[in-house]
């Protein structure tokens, strides 16, 4: 059993601090290796520090030693959590059984080329889907593009298949967008610069020709942000060059 911590005035961890790399992507079971940079945070020494998976409502704890020295245990495999999704991760600092810094809802690398400072903003999982051929979870703690794994090729057409891209990427943006400001009533002055939300608005803000999201007192109704939404998504689509794509050739590189 995994014994339960008091989470009362805990301090927050910078994302900066913590980083994760899975393999076995797509071997069926993962492993990780965990990156945990707590010097400067003034933490007590002794302090124990634990890594957490999760799925859904599965979990596995891995003890990582002291704050002081953190230490990765032998074995890092998520064997028990549920099958078919990429996990998330937290890391908890405790002292005495009472948490006194975390962070949470970590989005792993999922290759080890990657840039550490890169952020995966649509992770992708390729399950079974019926007569679906790719769908949009939002039911998560972070947007996740689900592909039909039954495709034949279907890896590769969702890697490089400029028809794939122009049909299926501008629909994802838009109701990316409509989950954060309508359903969620976003708010950039409330939310956590760190929330995925915020990650997502910060990039449709870079598209050129985007201005910044207004106020929520300013998008007041739901067709004002219907309006930002759409020239959000029209920036997409130039910036990426999605009828040029459409009118190219499927295997022709991005």
């Amino acid at each position: 059993m995994i014994r339960k911590f008091n989470y009362t005035g805990r301090r927050k961890i910078p994302r900066s601090a913590v980083s994760f790399q899975l393999s076995g992507v797509g071997a069926g079971s993962f492993s990780f290796e965990a990156s945990l940079s707590l010097k400067g945070l003034h933490l007590p020494p002794e302090a124990e520090v634990f890594v957490e998976a999760y799925r859904g409502a599965s979990l596995m704890r891995f003890p990582y030693g002291c704050a002081g020295n953190p230490t990765a245990p032998d074995r890092t495999v998520l064997e028990q959590l549920s099958p078919g999704g990429i996990p998330l991760f937290r890391v908890k600092v405790v002292l005495d059984g009472r948490i006194i810094a975390s962070v949470d809802r970590i989005v792993p690398r999922l290759d080890v080329a990657e840039p550490h400072d890169r952020l995966c903003l649509l992770p992708v999982e390729f399950v079974e889907l019926g007569d679906l051929v790719w769908q949009l979870d939002l039911s998560d703690a972070r947007p996740i593009l689900q592909v039909n794994a039954a495709i034949e090729g279907i890896r590769e057409i969702v890697r490089s298949d400029t028809h794939f891209f122009s049909l299926v990427y501008p629909e994802i943006v838009r109701q990316i967008l409509r989950h954060i400001l309508i359903r969620e009533n976003y708010d950039d002055d409330e939310c956590d610069p760190d929330d995925w939300q915020s990650h997502w608005i910060r990039f449709v803000e870079d598209l050129p020709g985007v201005s910044p999201l207004p106020a929520r007192t300013v998008l007041t109704t739901e067709q004002d942000k219907e309006f930002w939404i759409g020239n959000a998504v029209l920036a997409f689509c130039r910036k990426w060059r999605v009828c040029d794509r459409f009118g190219g050739s499927a295997g022709e590189e991005k």
